[in-house]
């Protein structure tokens, strides 16, 4: 009782000359009104309970107490009902650290946690190792633990859920037994509540998945909507953020399959790719906005800028390149491959272009096949055709079952078909004509229009339709192991007639030798050709020189036709032009038949002379006898 009068003494001798009092020194500090000092003993706060605690009336803001329930000093902040926890949570084991009002509040337990912030860890009762920094962090777990909230609110449902990041306000904020979440940013997981092993990078990431597994969000708004979908991969603005139950996509990039809900396993990477994607699976775009308006279509890869831009429901179609097969919307089974292949193709189907602006022009075109720059380029709604080659078929329009192989093989042609061209330049000039053939480089015809040609060599060129013509003006000799068969059976020949002059045709003829100016040839030939094609089929000056200087042995065409005009004979072999760059030519294998004929025309009179002649005889023997 006397050492309580002597401190009120003091105390009230302090109030009155505003002096320190000390207790266990002489010498207090200074900057204090009280100073206690000593090596053997404490200051013993009020000790009472928390329902004790909570009827005192009134506190005085900075009012301290020692809580019996919580084992901790407690200092009321001035706030009704908010008291700041100093020290260890009610009961709990050694190495928690709680700062804040109330946190760790109902901690009995758990160890190794650290709370900093109002309410922080407040429930917790057993959970461990878990960190919590700012208002209300981890306010409802009890048993989880190596959890880490950094923000407000951040997980602040989770009860049971082990082994959690959210950092930001209301990061993963309903989770309450989900695992091995990430969450950082703004409502980032914010509805997560069983999900497993998700990632979210960024503000409202992965905001609405429930229990989706193994997502990862990093992006504004990346994979928003997503409730249930598992193992998807979001990175950039709005990436999967439509997405609801689908799985196993991958977008990364501004808005990269937006609007994707139900379409699982795709790919999209580049700003906007699969942006309008919807239930479509199995696609792939790599590029700025490739695969952008496709919803429904599947198993399409589109690898560069728009490529696929405009597909929407079509199927299994591969564009790699700059706005390569651009236009489809709903075709399939296409393969574009390079700058703009295909890029115009809205609904033609089983077409593949590799190169730059191969089938560019192509829309409703099906099962064309162009390798090369430009190949079928122009080609709008022809088919079946395949062209190999650096502009081959380059200006076909609606021709259809063309082949052409070779550099600018068939380039003019537009509406021919059933063309075949192999060689640089085969077939260069057609235009319209149908059932032409070249072979070998610069194999040709002499006008866009001729039908059933065929020119075989090098720089064969055929002048008139249902011709063939083998090899160049240089071509000296044509040779085969065997003579050339013509059909010849009976049960196929009709209106049959012995109506083939003999010795009066064969009498007419004039059999010359000659020699042929190649060079000539060529001029007439190629007349109607432009200059720049002509001067590059031109031959060199030896070539026509060693061709011109050989001596022929025949007939001249003109000759043998009016011989046969003359006699009434309408004689087959002589081909007579058909167009102004078209020749005449002989078929010297025509004339067997009127020899024959003017053989036995002679044979029958040589058998009247030799009857003659034995009448004669036996006239003479009798006469002798």
């Amino acid at each position: 009782m006397k050492q309580i009068a002597l401190l009120l003494t003091l105390l009230c001798a302090a109030t009155l000359t505003q002096a320190q009092v000390g207790i266990g020194t002489t010498s207090p500090e200074t900057t204090s009104i009280l100073d206690l000092t000593s090596t053997a003993k404490g200051l013993l706060a009020p000790r009472m309970t928390t329902a004790q605690r909570d009827n005192i009336t009134s506190p005085a803001t900075g009012l301290q107490i020692y809580n019996t329930d919580n084992r901790a000093i407690e200092t009321f902040t001035g706030t009704t009902g908010e008291w700041f926890t100093l020290g260890r949570g009610k009961g709990a084991v050694v190495s928690n650290t709680a700062v804040g009002v109330q946190a760790l509040y109902s901690n009995t337990s758990g160890g190794y946690n650290t709370a900093n912030g109002y309410q922080a860890l407040y429930a917790n009762t057993i959970g461990h190792t878990n960190t919590a920094t700012g208002y209300q962090t981890l306010y409802s777990n009890t048993t989880g633990y190596s959890n880490t909230a950094n923000g407000l609110q951040a997980l602040f449902s989770n009860t049971t859920g082990i082994k959690n990041t959210a950092t930001g306000y209301n990061a993963l904020y309903s989770n309450t037994t989900g695992n091995y979440n990430t969450a950082a940013g703004y409502n980032a997981l914010y509805l997560n509540t069983i999900g497993v092993g998700n990632t979210a990078n960024s503000y409202q990431s992965l905001y609405s998945n429930t229990t989706g597994n193994h997502n990862t969000a990093n992006g504004y708004n990346a994979l928003y909507s997503n409730t249930t979908g598992s193992s998807n991969t979001a990175a950039g603005y709005g990436a999967l953020q439509n997405n609801t139950t689908a799985a196993n996509n991958t977008a990364n990039g501004y808005q990269a399959l937006y609007y994707n809900t139900t379409g699982s396993s795709n790919t999209a990477a580049g700003y906007a790719a699969l942006y309008s994607n919807t239930s479509g699976y199995y696609n792939t775009a790599n590029g700025f906005m490739a695969l952008y308006s496709n919803t429904t279509g599947y198993y399409n890869t589109a690898n560069g800028y728009r490529a696929l831009q405009n597909n929407t429901t079509g199927s299994s179609n591969t564009a790699n390149g700059y706005q390569a097969l651009y236009s489809n919307t709903t075709a399939a089974n296409n393969t574009a491959n390079g700058y703009n292949a295909l890029y115009s193709n809205t609904t033609g189907t089983y077409n593949t272009a590799n190169g730059s602006y191969a089938l560019y022009a192509n829309t409703i075109g099906s099962n064309n096949t162009a390798n090369g720059y430009a190949a079928l380029y122009n080609n709008i709604t022809g088919y079946e055709n395949t062209a190999n080659g650096y502009q081959a078929l380059k200006l076909n329009t609606t021709g259809f079952y063309n082949t052409a192989n070779g550099y600018q093989s068939l380039l003019n042609n537009t509406t021919g078909s059933f063309n075949t061209a192999n060689g640089y330049r085969a077939l260069y000039l057609n235009n319209t004509g149908d059932n032409n053939t070249a072979l070998g480089y610069a194999a040709d015809v002499s006008s866009g229009n001729l039908s059933n040609a065929t020119a075989l060599g090098y720089g064969a060129m055929v002048s008139a339709s249902n011709k063939v013509r083998i090899g160049n003006s240089s071509v000296s000799v044509i040779e085969g192991q065997v003579a050339w068969t013509s059909v010849s059976d009976g049960r196929i020949k009709e209106n049959v007639q012995e109506a083939v002059p003999g010795l009066s045709f064969i009498a007419e003829l004039r059999p010359v030798t000659y020699t042929l100016n190649t060079r000539k040839q060529d001029v007439l030939t190629m007349q109607a050709m432009p200059d720049s094609i002509r001067e590059r089929r031109v031959l060199s000056d030896d070539e026509y020189r060693a061709s011109s200087s050989i001596v022929r042995t025949g007939f001249i065409a003109q000759e043998v036709e009016a011989a046969a005009k003359k006699v009434g004979f309408d004689f087959d072999g002589v081909s007579t032009p058909q167009n102004e760059t078209d020749l005449y030519g002989i078929r010297y294998a025509e004339f067997v038949v009127p020899l024959v004929k003017a053989m036995q025309e002679q044979q029958a009179m040589i058998a009247e002379q030799q009857k003659t002649i034995d009448g004669l005889l036996e006239r003479i023997e009798a006469l002798e006898n």
